[in-house]
């Protein structure tokens, strides 16, 4: 049946038969002239479909800010985890460099002590100075007739020495004074001599000089 019949009908049915019809019950609602289905009216269930809709909200709210909070915790525990490792790393990182360079000192400080060792001087021999003559054994180089005043003069000075047992002030000093401009005459004639034999002569010289310090009377 159409909806224009149905109007029709209406239209000329009695007025008794119409309000013989069966009301609107709450809750139901009419669409062209039909009942339709059931819908909440009442202020008790919106009010309650309400409430629960808001609880609903709050429980998805709680639960997206449950894991952003679990994420944030997250995200801290990692940078946290991130910071040691890398505290870590870095003490790690200088404890082998501080060990390096330990080694590398000790290293270097063997060398400088095998280099000391092997250009120390060591006391004159009784065979280079013979302390009851005061004879001196003198290094090849250093019987030049070139440095002929030199060596007398200091053997005269050592006979001296090895006579009396000790030097005066001023014979140590004029000692002293003549193996320095020994030394320098030898430094300024390197180039006349072989390396090795200027080496020796200049580390007699040395040695000749402590033995004055070490027995100055």
């Amino acid at each position: 049946m159409t909806n224009q019949s149905t109007r029709f009908l209406l239209a000329s049915m009695p007025l008794a038969a119409l309000a013989a019809m069966p009301a609107a019950a709450p809750g139901q609602y009419y669409f062209d002239g039909y009942r339709g289905g059931y819908h909440a009216s009442t202020a008790a269930e919106g009010y309650s479909r309400g409430v629960a809709d808001v609880v609903r909200s709050q429980g998805a709210k709680n639960l997206m800010d449950s894991r952003a909070a679990i994420n944030i915790e997250d995200a801290r525990s990692k940078y946290l985890d991130n910071r040691v490792k890398a505290a870590e790393t870095y003490w790690e990182r200088r404890r082998i460099y501080k060990e390096a360079r330990a080694e590398e000192q000790y290293a270097k400080s063997q060398q400088r002590q095998a280099q000391r060792s092997r250009v120390m001087l060591r006391q004159l021999a009784p065979q280079d100075l013979d302390p009851t003559t005061g004879s001196v054994a003198w290094p090849v180089l250093l019987k030049d007739a070139a440095f002929a005043k030199y060596r007398e003069s200091l053997d005269g000075l050592f006979a001296k020495r090895a006579e009396y047992g000790e030097l005066a002030s001023a014979d140590y000093l004029e000692a002293k004074t003549l193996i320095r401009d020994w030394r320098a005459a030898v430094t300024a004639a390197k180039s006349q001599y072989p390396e090795q034999a200027v080496r020796d002569a200049l580390r007699f010289l040395l040695k000749l000089n402590r033995e004055l310090d070490n027995n100055l009377g």
